[in-house]
């Protein structure tokens, strides 16, 4: 079939974009780890479990604190600059802001006051208390931030926000945990690092928004606001935030009323390591978002599928030999963190199974969203977390981790087939081609080879590393075999060509 003009152009936008995304998040996953593994070390796991409650809760306020706004700049940031309507942007942007700061003050505030009976009651260790004291003010620089970052995502400035978020904000963190670290500190540098690193993403966010968008503070552009439209739309998605993507993150808030803080900190490395698979899938969607909405505001309906369709197979062919990397060299990969961590094989190996079969289903969430349907994301939120809540109640009781796991591993399968049924519905359109099977017999093949290996164990002792070098090395060169589709390469050239000029900005 051939590629229209207007999809190769979509592709080369999309695939220029997710490769700055890609790389930054590359840098992140291995910045980010280095990091772990020297707080993992540091603190052990019961302490790495307060630390991780600190800052799920720090986070989930956050999000709290901008009511839906930043979503919602995602998609209005990018349909009002396709419109041509910079004063509407200007408004969405600003009224964001106002509704950010109030609230994360009054939620950092009321942090910072009630600390003791919320670590009584809630967490059931009132000693961390002023821990939780400490990060409180991490809730209004996130949610600030978020706002930033959604308007620079909106107005597909990606370079900027891979160079906030990804770059400067790990190696903030890192340094800063390493020098605090020396001094003994112990929890309070790790909880210090995370709060350092807020601050400066706030800070570098907001810079780089004034430069691409200088109207902001400019008196000559006005700021038009459709306020109920805004509100109506942002109402929706924090509803929906609040049932979906704060119900995933309820594992990690029911092991800690239910469990001690090791199992929170066992659970959270297996966490730790789930990003690796979903990292293709967050650096495309970053892009595919904004141009969805403009695909869509333009009644362009076949350049959105073909897109569609291409994303979910770059997303799958990436993701797959990272989830194939986390199954058959589990072990090691959790010694890295220490010891202490090889509690969490199962709850990793579950979470691991789990999110890539969510990711192979596409971005049918994001469709949603995009194509005006929040109403059916939200519908679909309140659906999965009456399940997840129950699945949390019945299993992390009895079954600890493990419980945790499956429970979020079938929550994220359920929601997502779900969605891409809808999409289906209302679209008529589906995330999968036939091509499907080139990554899969490439996938099948590499592992073969490496079971293959691993029977000379008497050579190979030791030597996972080489093994894995040569499982992605067969993985790449059977999908290049298997030869790419033009749609394929239209974005491997894009993406060469990137490289070439090397413009990455």
């Amino acid at each position: 079939m051939p590629v229209s003009t207007d999809t190769a152009g979509y592709l080369k936008k999309i695939a220029k974009n997710a490769g700055i995304t890609a790389g930054g998040q590359l840098l992140s996953q291995v910045l980010g780890p280095i990091t772990g593994i020297i707080t993992t070390r540091a603190l052990g796991a019961e302490l790495y479990g307060i630390y991780t409650l600190t800052t799920y809760w720090t986070s989930m306020l956050a999000d709290f604190s901008t009511l839906g706004f930043a979503g919602m700049l995602n998609r209005f940031s990018a349909s009002y600059k396709g419109e041509g309507r910079l004063d509407k942007a200007k408004g969405a942007i600003l009224l964001s802001l106002k509704i950010a700061f109030i609230a994360g003050s009054i939620l950092a505030l009321g942090l910072a006051l009630f600390a003791e009976p919320f670590c009584r009651y809630v967490i059931k260790q009132p000693e961390y208390a002023t821990a939780f004291r400490f990060v409180s003010i991490a809730i209004l620089f996130t949610a600030l931030y978020s706002i930033f970052i959604a308007a620079l995502n909106g107005l597909q400035q990606q370079g900027y926000v891979v160079l906030t978020n990804a770059v400067v904000a790990n190696l903030t963190k890192l340094i800063s945990l390493v020098v605090l670290l020396v001094f003994g500190f112990e929890l309070y540098a790790a909880l210090a690092s995370s709060l350092l690193q807020d601050l400066i993403v706030l800070i570098l966010a907001g810079t780089f928004l004034l430069k691409v968008f200088p109207g902001l503070r400019e008196r000559s552009l006005p700021a038009t606001t459709e306020k109920k439209r805004l509100w109506k739309f942002s109402s929706t998605l924090f509803a929906t935030s609040l049932f979906n993507k704060h119900t995933f993150q309820l594992d990690v808030v029911f092991l800690g009323m239910f469990c001690q803080p090791l199992e929170v900190g066992l659970y959270a490395v297996a966490l730790r390591l789930q990003p690796l698979i979903y990292m293709p899938h967050t650096a495309i969607m970053q892009i595919f978002g904004p141009i969805v909405a403009e695909l869509h505001a333009r009644r362009q309906h076949n350049e959105m599928a073909d897109i569609y369709k291409t994303v979910t197979k770059w997303t799958t062919s990436f993701s797959l030999p990272i989830f194939l990397t986390i199954i058959l060299y589990y072990e090691p990969l959790l010694n890295i963190f220490g010891k202490d961590f090889h509690g969490a094989v199962s709850a990793l190996l579950i979470l691991s199974v789990g999110n890539f079969c969510a990711d192979m289903l596409g971005m049918s969430g994001q469709v949603l969203t995009m194509i005006g349907k929040p109403g059916v994301n939200l519908a679909n939120s309140i659906v999965i977390t009456v399940i997840n809540i129950v699945l949390y109640l019945t299993l992390i009781p009895s079954y600890g981790i493990v419980g945790a796991a499956l429970a979020h591993a079938v929550s994220m399968i359920c929601i997502n087939t779900l969605r891409l049924l809808q999409v289906y519905y209302f679209e008529k359109m589906h995330p999968f081609k036939i091509s499907f099977y080139k990554p899969a017999l490439a996938a099948i093949f590499s592992v073969l080879l490496v079971l293959f290996s691993q029977s000379y164990a008497t050579i190979l002792d030791g030597l996972w590393v080489l093994q894995l070098l040569l499982f992605w090395l067969v993985y790449a060169t059977g999908v290049w075999i298997l030869r790419l589709d033009k749609n394929d390469l239209t974005v491997v050239n894009a993406i060469i060509g990137r490289f070439r000029l090397g413009k990455f900005s």
